[in-house]
């Protein structure tokens, strides 16, 4: 190894540490794990000769994760990258550092020095805390000629409110008035307006208080002719107000592929999207909240939406209950993609049986209307649902329909489902889902008695008996109730007799359940601190260590 050449070395550093995951098809990016931080450090400790090497390669140290922990180690860690890197490209990852929020010398001291290198930020995600000085920071940000990703967000929200008070006016700040090379930006700090011109940009992404006073985005969206993705929060809180006179003229958006609306659209406005013009529009993620706001727009885009997206919004479990309208989405002509995401009590209500009864029902029943769009619609996707029986006995029929008709040489069909879990009403039912089982990733059956079926395992003979296999998670549930698992008429007679003992002494034992110890951002950053500062203040080997 004393033979191959230093810049092999350095180029076999920079792909062992690597650059940050991007968690989006841009370059927002996210944080390391505790190996990723600290994979330099022990690169540099192996030998001399390899620390010599890391020192002298500037790419592994231009990656700066700030945690929320003591302030020392912080401007310890910062500085010493800050020095290593050079004048390489900077990718910052920076928590909102809540501990010290409401101190902010202590917290614009700790920023101060990555603020002082914005001309080297490449990839930059920043957490400010609430009633964060954001003038006396960003004010040297106005020069950032390397920077392609730059997100803001608010965190250490205190409030019902989002960051604010009601009646305070967005600050405009001009800051990224010499930034050619940016192409991702997502504006989450709802207390500053970026006033300034973004015709590179191609995906943006905000969140609004209310339409009336947060003007930025009209402005933005006005001055950015080759976006591709638009992304907008509308606020998780009534009371915001519309302003029906601001959206008067029509914004060309040529390049825009997909567009997401999440949140709480204001119930009185007239759909701002109805003045955005977008011809090339393919894809449409909305919330279950803002699927009635936009209703309004799939007849405009009819012939060019062919994928749609319809998720939850985490932040408020309310949302999970609202309803799910098939027939809004009867105007787009094109649709082959359907994709429900994280949507829990699926089918729970009876408006939302009526969706799956209007989307497959049609496919099936031809005295019934179909929808524009059956005879292109290919793919069928379900993420991270929670989906009751009355939904799981149509999907399974629709899908064995499809699936016969394109081989008789009909339409192509896809049915995907990843991670769900579909709640069957009786043990022997999940069976139904037998004909399909392959689509079924990672997903899981219940019903009332305690039976469960995983796709991909091999069943047993007691398990062919019922068509299911043993639901840990419920039989200790049952165990510790002391239930006798329900019994079905259609179940065999010897099945439908079993006692509450009987089944207690078939079952396998349980091994205790060890909780996970709580893990969050502030954990982390203490846990990761004292470690890399051990593994920077020891001295490498004598000896290398063979690779």
């Amino acid at each position: 190894m004393d033979t191959l050449p230093t810049e092999l070395f350095q180029e076999v550093f920079a792909f062992a540490v690597g650059s940050p995951k991007d968690v989006h098809l841009h370059s927002d990016i996210a944080p390391l794990t505790i190996a990723g931080i600290l994979a330099p450090y022990r690169l540099a400790a192996v030998c001399t000769a390899w620390r010599a090497i890391c020192l002298q390669t500037a790419e592994l140290w231009a990656y700066v994760q700030l945690g929320d922990c003591a302030p020392t180690h912080v401007s310890h860690y910062t500085a010493l990258h800050l020095s290593r890197s050079a004048e390489h490209p900077l990718d910052v990852w920076a928590a909102d550092f809540a501990s010290v929020a409401d101190d902010h010398d202590v917290y614009y001291a700790l920023l101060e020095p990555i603020i002082e290198n914005a001309y080297r930020w490449r990839r930059v995600r920043l957490c400010f805390p609430q009633y964060a000085p954001f003038r006396r920071l960003l004010a040297p940000c106005s020069s950032m000629p390397a920077l392609q990703s730059l997100v803001f967000i608010t965190g250490s929200v205190r409030s019902n409110k989002m960051v604010g008070d009601e009646d305070e006016e967005p600050e405009e700040m001009d800051i990224l008035s010499n930034s050619p090379r940016l192409t991702y930006l997502a504006k989450h700090v709802l207390s500053v307006a970026i006033c300034t011109s973004m015709n590179r940009l191609q995906y943006l992404s905000v969140s609004l208080r209310d339409t009336r006073r947060d003007t930025f985005l009209w402005r933005a969206l006005a001055m950015t002719p080759n976006l591709k993705e638009l992304e907008i929060y509308f606020p998780f809180y009534s009371g915001i107000e519309a302003d029906p006179e601001l959206h008067t003229k029509e914004i060309s958006l040529p390049q825009l592929h997909q567009l997401s609306v999440y949140g709480f659209p204001p119930e009185n406005e007239t759909p701002w999207i109805d003045k955005l013009h977008m011809p090339r529009l393919e894809k449409l993620v909305c919330s279950i909240e803002s699927c009635d706001y936009l209703a309004p727009v799939y007849a405009k885009v009819r012939k060019e939406v062919r994928h749609v997206v319809i998720t939850s919004v985490e932040t408020r479990p309310g949302g999970y209950f609202c309803d799910l309208d098939a027939r809004s989405l009867d105007r787009l002509s094109s649709l082959d993609t359907l994709e429900l995401r994280g949507i829990t009590q699926l089918m729970f209500k009876e408006h939302n049986q009526s969706f799956f009864d209007h989307l497959i029902g049609g496919f099936e029943d031809e005295t019934r209307t179909q929808p524009a769009w059956a005879a292109g619609f290919e793919h069928l996707i379900l993420r991270d649902c929670t989906v009751y029986f009355n939904a799981c006995r149509m999907l399974a029929h629709f899908v064995n329909m499809r699936e016969s008709a394109a081989r008789e040489g009909g339409q192509p069909f896809d049915f995907q489902v990843h991670d769900c879990m579909f709640l069957a009403t009786r043990a022997q039912e999940p069976v139904a889902f037998e004909p399909v089982r392959s689509h079924f990733a990672n997903s899981m059956f219940y019903g009332e008695s305690p039976h469960s079926y995983y796709p991909g395992e091999e069943d047993d003979e007691d398990d062919e008996k019922y068509g299911a296999k043993w639901s840990v998670e419920l039989l200790e549930e049952l165990i510790l109730r002391g239930d006798q698992p329900e019994s079905d008429d259609e179940q065999p007679e010897e099945a439908a007799t079993t006692t509450s003992s009987q089944t207690a002494n078939s079952l396998p034992a349980l091994e205790p359940i060890e909780e996970e110890p709580e893990c969050n951002e502030r954990s982390l950053a203490e846990a990761t601190m004292p470690t890399l500062l051990a593994t920077i203040n020891a001295s490498p080997t004598d000896h290398a260590v063979p690779v």
